[in-house]
């Protein structure tokens, strides 16, 4: 049970000993705390200013919403030990001390459905391969081919990538058994592997392939398949992985839009209850120099007085919050795909749109975790169209030219 530091000072006996009681009854213990929402007290004024922008409202009609004072901060032990009671501040110590977790005790754990009774992931991707060379090379697979594809399933077995390849197998097929145009682009089409799979359409007979700028044993990084789904049926593919793997088990990945100059001038600018058109005057208007990021010129072009508190409070507010996160959104495409709930490892929450759930990592986040031996599947997808050009029979030896951004479903 923890206490907040302001409404636990020692002479409180009375609160305290309800807390003592409560959590004798309950078998519990009392672990104090002091809630900290800030480093410094300092912040006090910036915590209001993020309060009112969440709520939606002026800092100075926020009442009972603001804390009423600065003291939930980041203290020191000694400060700690003079408000609450010894054996609270044992707890404490205790509690930190067991939260010894590390994201290096992570291991690969791919969904287990793509692997059939009586196979192996290593198995099963062997004989994919090879029944889709067969379905590539009609006339015979050429031995330079052949070589290729046992060097590179040999680095997969080594590194244990055979689930993730199985993983963008199983949602390429499912695509194009829809006659959903898709097509691997980026270092995946270095892969004969892929080749033979249908994942990309660079035929390793034709071209010299590098397969370790793709993967790579002494790099270690996990592999990553860049695919391009058409726009206007993308939407059936991310919801195929639902289907597959249930929402419990898979979801997009989240992606923090940070404060730039404008949004923070705008957000903290309605905060302190500046006249919108002030803040969109000034906000579309602003610019600086390495002195001064919001110069003087601007300031008097937007008859603002830089000495005035409520305009030099604003300014360095704004100044503060830029590079701070201000909301989640969704991925266009990145996935995080686990074997058990992911609810387990990140929190999950629904998304805007309707049957899409959304975890709280972004795609860089899921990449140095899964750098660190993650228990989820990758793969990409991008959000725009493939030109229906691309399954014409002159392009269909070429990797997709088409310019995309790089959204991944993870």
């Amino acid at each position: 049970m923890g206490g907040r530091a302001p409404a636990l000072e020692i002479d409180d006996d009375l609160r305290c000993w309800t807390i003592e009681e409560a959590t004798a009854r309950a078998g519990l213990r009392i672990v104090a705390t002091s809630s900290a929402l800030m480093h410094t007290k300092m912040r006090k004024a910036l915590q209001d200013t993020l309060t009112a922008v969440r709520i939606g409202r002026p800092v100075q009609t926020c009442g009972y919403e603001l804390r009423s004072n600065g003291e939930q901060y980041l203290r020191g032990r000694a400060l700690l030990a003079e408000l609450f009671p010894s054996e609270w501040m044992r707890e404490t110590i205790e509690v930190a001390r067991r939260c010894t977790f590390s994201l290096e005790e992570l291991r690969y754990e791919y969904p287990e459905e793509l692997v059939p009774p009586g196979e192996t992931a290593a198995s099963h991707l062997r004989k994919l391969t090879y029944a889709g060379a067969e379905a590539r090379f009609p006339k015979g697979l050429p031995a330079e081919v052949r070589t290729q594809i046992e060097h590179e399933l040999k680095i997969i077995a080594e590194l244990q990538y055979e689930a993730y390849f199985l993983t963008v197998e199983d949602i390429v097929r499912f695509a194009r058994s829809r006659n959903i145009l898709c097509q691997g682009r980026g270092s995946a089409a270095n892969s004969a592997v892929c080749y033979c799979l249908g994942v990309t359409e660079v035929d390793p007979a034709r071209m010299n392939v590098l397969f370790e700028r793709f993967i790579s044993v002494e790099r270690k990084e996990p592999p990553d398949i860049d695919i391009d789904f058409e726009h206007q049926r993308r939407e059936e593919v991310m919801q195929y992985i639902f289907r597959k793997y249930g929402r419990d088990r898979a979801a997009i990945t989240g992606v923090v839009t940070s404060y730039r100059t404008k949004s923070a001038l705008r957000d903290v600018g309605k905060a302190l209850g500046f006249p919108l058109g002030t803040v969109e005057r000034l906000a579309k208007t602003a610019y600086g120099n390495e002195e001064q990021w919001i110069s003087d010129a601007c300031l008097q072009e937007n008859e603002l007085d830089r000495n005035a508190h409520l305009v030099d409070l604003w300014l360095n507010l704004a100044k503060t919050v830029r590079g701070f996160p201000r909301h989640l959104s969704q991925h266009t495409g990145g996935f995080v795909i686990a074997r058990d709930k992911l609810s387990r490892l990140v929190p999950v929450e629904n998304a805007a749109m309707e049957d899409r759930n959304v975890v709280q990592w972004t795609r860089m986040t899921s990449m140095r975790w899964a750098s660190s031996k993650s228990t989820c599947s990758r793969w990409a997808c991008s959000r725009r169209s493939i030109a229906r050009s691309t399954s014409s029979p002159s392009s269909a030896a070429r990797p997709c030219a088409c310019r995309t951004s790089r959204p991944r479903i993870r």
